[in-house]
This record gives C-alpha cells, structure tokens and sequence, in this order.
C-alpha cells in the first residue's frame, strides 16, 4: 500500500478502519494469552501503519470501536488501558491532522466526489 501510495500519489488517503485489533483487551485478556498477542505491539504496529500512510480520514473500524466499550470495563485494569489507547491515538491523529470518523451506521460515512466511503455495517 505505502508503494502504491509512493507510485500514484492520490490527492486523497483513507484508512477504512480496523488498524487495530485489540483482542489482548477482550475477555480480560485470557485471548491474549492464547494467541501470543500482545497489546503494546498491535498498538505500534497499528499507528505505525497509519503514521507511515499518512491519511486525511481514518475511519474507526468495529475493532477500534472496541475502545469506547472498552474504557467502561468493570475490570479496572482493561479500562484504564483503553484509556490510555484512547489518549494515544487521538496523539497520533491529532500529529497526522487526519479527521477521525466514528463507527456508525449513520454518520460513519464520508463522500469524497461521487463516492461515499466507509467502514462497513453488518
């Protein structure tokens, strides 16, 4: 992607969402230790990518959504860590001045000439 990127050089970059998976936070973390997934590492390796793609519109993927659920975790521990992915990644888009669109069947959607993108609803 960062070649095509490099190559053509659009006028416009979106991230569709889901740069981030956040399973070591679900299930108090038991999925974690099954899968070998540790959280500091999807967290760099997410906004890394988007660090290095630079987009305007970051789209918040059902992943990502996991974060506002997350902060009211009765797990005290699991919500502070979603806080302070939270207070990351508004850093970081913040840095990259890229608007952040929410997860939202009625408002996560953008319309960029005749082509309205977004994440994807089930």
């Amino acid at each position: 992607m960062l070649e095509f990127k490099e190559r053509w050089k659009p006028h416009h970059t979106i991230h569709l969402g889901d740069f981030l998976d956040l399973s070591p936070m679900m299930a108090n973390g038991r999925r974690a230790e099954t899968e070998g997934t540790c959280l500091a590492d999807d967290f760099t390796a997410g906004v890394g990518f988007l660090e290095a793609l630079e987009p305007q519109l970051v789209f918040s993927g059902n992943h990502e959504d996991r974060i506002p659920k997350l902060q009211e975790h009765s797990n005290s521990i699991i919500s502070y860590a979603a806080d302070q992915v939270a207070i990351e990644l508004d850093k970081v888009l913040s840095k990259l001045k890229a608007e952040y669109v929410p997860y939202d069947i009625q408002s996560g959607w953008r319309e960029i000439g005749d082509t309205k993108f977004g994440h994807g609803y089930m």
